[in-house]
């Protein structure tokens, strides 16, 4: 009995989590969609975008760190490439691995929102990057963190979104699932 109240208690606190500071992939400024095509030849540009709600963020970002897991490699021809374009000269790392960026002053005060890199993939053969291959916003290696920095250098943990690439049937989620009492309920039934 003490392990079905204990799976109940977490089951509903993973339910009642609400994302309010989020670093995101998404195919335009406006996170309007998290899905995109890549076609053969076309260059197909990809927005990392935080955003947050009202709270100690509202004075802007000065620093964020992620990676980007189940991104394409940037193999070049004849498979495809990734370009990341920077808003900041103040960047270590890779977004494959671990991104860091920083900026001298806060960026997106009083918006709720700022476009931290774009990335231009560019596919040349379609078994480069395979049907609903997602990829997911998550903590850097080296500092096992996926955070924002506010103004005052104060820590934010964040979520992470999820994007997927020649997504089979748009338009897909722009988050990883999360285990909620009306979505996993009949498993945690059949522990018992």
């Amino acid at each position: 009995m003490r392990n079905l109240l204990l799976i109940l208690t977490i089951l509903s606190l993973a339910g009642a989590a609400q994302a309010d500071t989020v670093i995101g992939l998404f195919a335009d400024e406006d996170m309007n969609s998290c899905d995109a095509a890549l076609i053969p030849y076309v260059p197909t540009l990809l927005y990392v975008v935080a955003y947050w709600d009202a709270g100690p963020l509202d004075d802007g970002i000065t620093a964020a760190e992620f990676k980007l897991d189940g991104l394409p490699q940037s193999d070049g021809y004849p498979l495809g490439t990734v370009t990341v374009n920077h808003t900041t000269d103040l960047v270590i790392g890779s977004v494959w691995t671990d991104y860091s960026a920083a900026w001298s002053e806060p960026q997106g005060v009083g918006a709720g929102q700022f476009t931290v890199c774009s990335l231009e993939l560019l596919m040349f053969d379609t078994i480069w990057v395979g049907v609903d291959q997602e990829v997911v916003v998550s903590p850097g290696n080296d500092c096992d963190c996926l955070v924002l920095v506010d103004a005052m250098f104060d820590v934010h943990d964040a979520v992470g979104g999820l994007f997927t690439l020649n997504c089979s049937a748009p338009p897909c989620n722009c988050f990883p699932p999360v285990a909620t009492e009306s979505t996993s309920w009949s498993n945690v039934k059949s522990l018992f």
